[in-house]
């Protein structure tokens, strides 16, 4: 199995130049009056690529990828499965950008979050075909009900837990007046 080895220093080499060019304007400027000029403009231009670098590595879509997955993980505990669908597909169609190389230091965190997704909708429908059925049959079967239920509740994320609150309490209580 190929194992895949970070970013090389090669992506930090214009800072590596643009510090040895900071180095060189400060040793202009200390040291020979008539390079003075000459180092404002190595500093001027030293800040000024600083800051264009900055830019395009802030804009990248490796960054922009990893922040949207970061959002996605963050919201698959709270967020209902709607949004946490357009996420995922937002995260997909960025994925779909990056370059063959970073795809492979990606791909296990996708497709976890699209397995997780995936899962909770399997648990959604199982809820409401158990909730459809609910209250039919005796007492120890409409017990046995309410503890499936809740079992796939509890593993629902938090707007999803809210949308069927109500009705698995409407069930509680049935049971609990027999």
């Amino acid at each position: 199995m190929k194992v895949n080895k970070q970013k090389s220093g090669l992506s930090h080499l214009p800072l590596i130049l643009i510090g040895l060019a900071l180095v060189l304007a400060l040793i202009f400027y200390f040291f020979s009056n008539d390079l003075r000029n000459l180092s404002f403009v190595i500093f001027a231009l030293s800040i000024l690529v600083v800051i264009i670098y900055v830019i395009i590595y802030l804009n990248s879509k490796e960054i922009k990828l990893r922040k949207y997955l970061e959002q996605l993980e963050d919201a698959l505990k709270k967020e209902s499965i709607p949004n946490l669908k357009n996420l995922y597909k937002e995260v997909y169609s960025l994925y779909l950008l990056v370059s063959e190389k970073d795809k492979q230091n990606f791909y296990g965190r996708i497709t976890k979050n699209r397995e997780k997704i995936e899962e909770y909708l399997v648990t959604q429908k199982k809820l409401e075909t158990i909730l459809r059925d609910a209250g039919s049959g005796n007492l120890k079967q409409q017990q046995q009900e309410f503890t499936a239920i809740n079992s796939l509740f509890i593993t629902l994320p938090q707007k999803e837990q809210d949308i069927y609150f109500s009705a698995i309490n409407l069930i509680k209580e049935k049971l609990e007046t027999g």
